[in-house]
């Protein structure tokens, strides 16, 4: 089990946080990323991804959730709470979901030309 956290404050007023954890097993591999990012009085937004492939597989499934709120729609949250990613990440509405299944190709190789 692997993870990967990195914050920067933001000058205006506000934060950013990535986070990305990993986990890979003999029969498949996890991966969950979460960006978080609070502007302060302006808005408030979460992406998370997360991929899935089990290694007999020749595609990777992914999953995107962005939720997305204006600062009117954070009113009444106490700061406490707008501070903390992983319990208003629940409160706030999702704009957008969707899944896909990502095919894994693998490349040919081209022959290389000689020069003399």
């Amino acid at each position: 089990k692997q993870w990967y956290q990195r914050r920067v404050a933001i000058t205006a007023g506000g934060s950013s946080k990535l986070i990305l954890k990993c986990r890979i097993m003999p029969e498949f591999i996890l991966v969950l990323l979460r960006f978080y990012l609070r502007v302060d009085k302006v808005m408030m937004r979460i992406q998370e991804t997360r991929l899935y492939t089990e290694l007999a597989w020749d595609y990777v499934l992914r999953d995107v959730t962005l939720r997305e709120a204006g600062c009117h729609a954070l009113q009444h949250f106490p700061p406490a709470i707008l501070r903390d990613e992983n319990v208003i990440s629940s409160r706030i509405p999702v704009v957008e979901n969707y899944q896909e299944k990502l095919m894994i190709v693998e490349k040919k190789k081209v022959p290389t030309a000689t020069l003399r």
